[in-house]
């Protein structure tokens, strides 16, 4: 599937990706594309990014097929490095974690363990 023809919405920019949301069919979608790294040699980067977006696309798949609440794969697009996921309304952990450190007075930014577990086990609202 080429996302390169998709018209989508810039939704996150990260580190390792940029994700965008966009609309296929019935499906709202989210497009994660691995972006490229300049300092890295060329050829190294296009496996590291071929590789990680290949293993990403299983692990989730597996998660979603042993019952977790995780997307679900619609397609990928190889050739740009691309996962196409269904969007899964809600809020995320990380904002979620935010919201636990400014109730309880935490400027630190760190987090427990135990917090992490507490937010990602209770249910989305």
């Amino acid at each position: 599937m080429d996302t390169s023809k998709l018209t989508s919405t810039p939704l996150h920019r990260g580190a390792e990706a940029d994700l965008s949301l966009a609309t296929i069919g019935p499906w709202r979608v989210v497009i994660k594309r691995r972006v490229k790294k300049e300092y890295r040699n060329p050829s190294l980067d296009e496996q590291i990014r071929h590789d990680r977006t290949s293993s990403e696309a299983s692990i989730i798949h597996e998660a979603r097929t042993a019952g977790a609440r995780v997307p679900s794969i619609v397609g990928m697009d190889i050739e740009n490095n691309a996962i196409i996921m269904t969007h899964v309304d809600g809020t995320v952990a990380r904002e979620r974690l935010d919201e636990m450190r400014i109730s309880e007075g935490n400027k630190s930014g760190s987090c427990t363990l135990g917090a992490l577990f507490t937010v990602i086990s209770q249910p989305q609202t």
